[in-house]
């Protein structure tokens, strides 16, 4: 009787039971089993395939008990079995499986991921280096760093980094290599660095740090930014940006004033797959202290790395630079759609999509500090508590610098309050006293008020700014204003909130902050005064409402879309961009609209789409309601830029279609008439000559819904239509 075989060796290092796996070079796997102890045993053959317990393959080897299977494809995974076979023919139970992957035939790929090209650090200098790999099928053993053909040091396991520590100035040439298999290697391109003994070069982002979401997916041509500031100043070199490995194409870093002016612009150039990318200005651009700017730069076709809501309320400080929370100077995180570079001031979300400059501090003498300013001034506080003090100092050069733990302080009276070196105030008795802040020969100062009971009534405070239903058109700028009422108290500051969304802030009276770039949408406004010891008191919130369109005109999302669409108006031209489909009993979508009573038309000029995904869909429509099974008819075009008419006939009914001829936009022009109940769409090349397409009779209400869709064929991925010479008629 024939036994069960134990597969004993195959040479590739993975030991499955007593069996043994050893890659190789080429393809051939080598096997090695124990003999059989049935002495009716002829011949052995080995079975194999590509799925476990399936063995589509087999060779025969005779009375060997080793063997070599070749002819493998390359990155496939094989399971291999070996069988015995006697004189007549019988085949014994399969030995025990083993598996082994052939190695590919692509090398691994290894980039170094966190430094940039050009980045420049100051002596001595800390590098982080890190590096990725994709195997592509090998083993990796361990990834070595370099400067040129010096050894740096390594890491045998991922992620794998190595830090570079004390590093004198010099220019410097760093790769990371990749050992694999049997000791081959294989390098990344290498990364010229730069480390300077005079200046400090500083970015608000190391290249370690990464998006929340790295690939945002396809869009229109889009300018996208972030406003910062610098405590110094000094010069910006250079733009970065992060990039995901689908962010093809030309990208142009440029550098702005708050208000539009262009400063400087550059082409990136030997840009990496993914990471953080660099390009250096022809010429530094001096930058003042304390002076917002807007870093921006601008992509082809989407696929930007976003991180929503990162601004909504915190900025990034990394000083000397500053990434501005939401409020403070408008919103951050700015964007502007154009087939070129154009200055981003509209904002979504406090959004961050990770552009970031380079920083190089001057080397000049430094400024003379001029004034201290303590804040808050003219304080009352409760025996017992405890107040913060700030010393802001007052530059030469027009700039500030908190110098609160480096100021020398002092209370007039420590039997009414002591504080202590970092500004921290403690009230012990009822009086009031002079606190100051001392440095270089420069004393400022306050004056706080220690009482034993507090006031009997609370401060009171109401927004006198905006009115509660003001309308602003998009992108608004919503200036926010405050009146208050101290009764006795001390008033710290005044919170500006949409919702529960901190805006802005002010310290000092009268309390107002500018909101800018603001969306459309509904907005609940109110103030917050922070006093005494941090108590609070909110205003009666107010409501405004910021529109993106020209009355008649309104815009929704209908159905479940997974992405919110959007739309914009310029020169009577509708930019709209919406996922879903129209299809089916159901439909989702972008849908700008007006009503229309009895009898009517639209029209519309289809001046370009983006059409990426199968059953996109653009053009006009008439609609009976907003919900997702309504009746209506389209008249537009598909995916495929061939002219479409489509209707739903009843109720979360089904969807009938009609293809007609294609046409190229913007020589694209399509109609829809409504006549008591019949509904015939049209199309043009021209606007002028009009051919129909199909007509259809749809009893619809009186009062229907009538304008321009957008549906990508996606429901979390937006594509883009421009409709232009549109107009409703009556």
């Amino acid at each position: 009787m024939l036994n069960r075989l134990l597969l004993l060796e195959v040479v590739i290092g993975l030991v499955v039971g007593s069996c043994r796996l050893n890659a190789q070079v080429a393809t051939p796997v080598n096997l090695a089993w124990n003999a059989s102890s049935s002495s009716e045993v002829t011949s052995y053959a080995v079975h194999y395939g590509t799925t476990s317990g399936v063995y589509s393959a087999s060779t025969n080897v005779g009375n060997q008990t080793s063997a070599s299977v070749t002819g493998l494809q390359a990155g496939q995974t094989y399971y291999l079995v070996v069988c015995a076979r006697n004189a007549a023919g019988i085949v014994s139970d399969p030995s025990n499986e083993v598996s082994h992957q052939t190695p590919s035939a692509t090398l691994p790929v290894v980039a170094l991921t966190a430094l940039v090209a050009g980045a420049n650090y100051s002596s001595p200098a800390t590098i982080a280096c890190a590096a990725s790999v994709t195997a592509n099928g090998h083993t990796i053993t361990k990834v070595q760093f370099y400067n040129g053909a010096v050894l740096l040091g390594e890491d045998t396991t991922s992620p794998y980094a190595f830090t570079w520590s004390n590093v004198a100035a010099g220019s410097y040439s760093l790769t990371a290599r990749a050992v694999y298999d049997a000791g081959s290697t294989t390098p990344s391109a290498s990364v010229n660095v730069a480390v300077g003994s005079v200046t400090s070069v500083t970015s608000l982002w190391p290249g370690t740090t990464a998006p929340g979401i790295v690939d945002a997916g396809v869009d229109n041509p889009v300018e996208l930014g972030v406003k910062f500031r610098s405590d110094v100043a000094g010069n910006i070199t250079g733009i970065r940006f992060y990039k995901a490995s689908a962010n093809i194409g030309t990208h142009v870093g440029n550098l702005w004033t708050s208000t539009g002016t262009l400063l400087a612009t550059a082409t990136f150039t030997s840009e990496t797959g993914s990471g953080w990318q660099q390009v250096n200005f022809s010429t530094p651009v001096p930058i003042t202290s304390s002076t917002v700017y807007v870093a921006s730069y601008h992509v082809n076709n989407g696929h930007y790395s976003l991180t929503p809501n990162y601004f909504l309320t915190t900025g990034v400080d990394n000083a000397p630079l500053h990434a501005l929370a939401d409020g403070v100077s408008g919103g951050n995180g700015v964007y502007a759609y154009g087939t070129n570079s154009i200055f981003p001031n509209q904002t979504w979300s406090g959004a961050n999509y990770w552009v970031d400059v380079v920083f190089q501090g001057g080397a000049s003498p430094s400024p003379a500090l001029t004034t201290i300013v303590v804040t808050p001034a003219n304080t009352t506080v409760l025996a017992g508590a405890t107040q913060s003090l700030t010393a802001t100092g007052n530059y030469s050069d027009g700039s500030t610098q908190n110098l609160t733990s480096l100021a020398a302080w002092s209370s007039a009276q420590s039997a009414v309050v002591t504080v202590n070196a970092s500004g921290l105030v403690t009230a012990v008795s009822a009086g009031t006293t002079t606190l100051s802040a001392t440095l270089t020969g420069i004393t400022g100062s306050s004056t706080l008020t220690v009482v034993v009971t507090p006031p009997a009534n609370p401060p009171t405070i109401a927004l006198t700014s905006p009115t509660n239903g003001a309308s602003y058109t998009s992108p608004a700028t919503v200036n926010l204003a405050s009146s208050i009422t101290a009764n006795g108290h001390s008033i710290t500051k005044v919170q500006f909130f949409n919702g529960s969304v901190l805006l802005g802030e002010d310290t000092t009276a009268p309390y107002d902050i500018a909101w800018n770039n603001v969306i459309m949408g509904n907005y609940a406004l109110k103030a917050r005064a922070v006093y005494d010891s941090g108590s609070t008191v909110d205003s009666a919130s107010i409501n405004i409402v910021v529109a993106d369109l020209p009355a008649p005109w309104q815009t929704v999302d209908v159905g479940a879309v997974g992405q919110v669409g959007s739309v914009s108006q310029s020169n009577n031209i509708f930019t709209v961009s919406g996922a879903g489909w129209i299809t089916g009993t159901t439909d989702s979508f972008r849908f700008v609209h007006q009503s229309l009573s009895a009898d009517g038309e639209i029209k519309a000029r289809l001046t370009s789409v983006q059409a990426n995904n199968t059953n996109g869909s653009f053009g006009v429509m008439m609609r009976d309601n907003l919900s997702p099974g309504s009746k209506y008819v389209f008249m537009g075009m598909a995916q495929d830029l061939n002219y479409r008419w489509q209707r739903r006939s009843t109720s979360s009914g089904s969807t009938s279609t009609k293809i007609s001829t294609a046409s190229t936009p913007p020589d694209a022009w399509v109609r829809l008439v409504r006549s008591g109940s019949t509904f015939t769409g049209y199309m043009s090349s021209n606007g002028v000559d009009w051919t129909p397409v199909n007509t259809r009779s749809i009893s619809m209400a009186t009062n229907i819904y009538v304008g321009f869709v957008v549906a990508s064929g996606n429901t979390n991925s937006p594509n883009s239509a421009a409709f232009s010479s549109g107009f409703v008629v009556p």
